[in-house]
């Protein structure tokens, strides 16, 4: 952790069971969240990695995506797999997605339901662009020794009716027992100095 804010968020890791990283692009939400999944792995805390992320686009088609849930998931999970692989490098991150270790997994919103994950590490990306509706299923999949992360930047929604994005459900979650927000500003950006400039174009 390089800021107060970063330090803030690695001491609530310890201390609850659902944190929500909220903040603009840079401050290192899906950083933390990969370190902190890392450690829990490695220190046998739990037993598997569940990285999901809603399969939305920002902007730009790219069209059909060939290929098992892995591939069809692969760019939008892409710098999720990058935090993870910057602790422990690609081939180890590879390893830990055999289906002989099975202790990483990449999953969509749409094969939830139904499911559970006790034992696991479930890091939730991007859940600004989930629905309501999908951000609830996505947090009642939390089984026994569960630890979930869920990153969201309430500024970038890029689902086509942006009032029904989870970002608008953080209310429901404050005060409750076990569960944290960390809410990043520009100030914590620790991406670039350019990223910075370039946020602070915007406000």
């Amino acid at each position: 952790p390089r800021t107060t804010k970063q330090r803030q968020a690695m001491q609530l890791i310890q201390q609850n069971d659902l944190i929500f990283f909220i903040g603009p692009a840079g401050t290192a939400k899906t950083f933390l969240a990969a370190a902190a999944s890392i450690d829990l792995l490695k220190s046998g805390q739990v037993d598997r990695i569940v990285v999901g992320r809603p399969a939305i686009e920002a902007g730009d088609s790219i069209g059909y995506l060939k290929g098992g849930l892995d591939e069809k998931m692969g760019p939008f999970v892409r710098p999720t797999i990058d935090n993870l692989a910057y602790f422990i490098g690609e081939w180890q991150v590879m390893t830990l997605k055999d289906p002989c270790v099975n202790a990483l997994e990449i999953t969509s919103m749409t094969y939830l339901r139904g499911r559970g994950f006790p034992r696991t590490a479930l890091l939730l990306d991007e859940m600004q662009n989930a629905t309501k509706q999908q951000g609830k299923l996505a947090l009642t999949r939390a089984g026994e020794g569960c630890k979930v992360f869920v990153t969201l930047d309430p500024d970038q929604i890029d689902i086509l009716d942006p009032s029904k994005s989870f970002a608008h459900d953080l209310e429901r979650f404050r005060g409750l027992p076990r569960i944290a927000f960390v809410e990043f500003t520009n100030e914590d950006v620790e991406r670039s100095q350019l990223v910075k400039t370039v946020l602070g174009a915007y406000l």
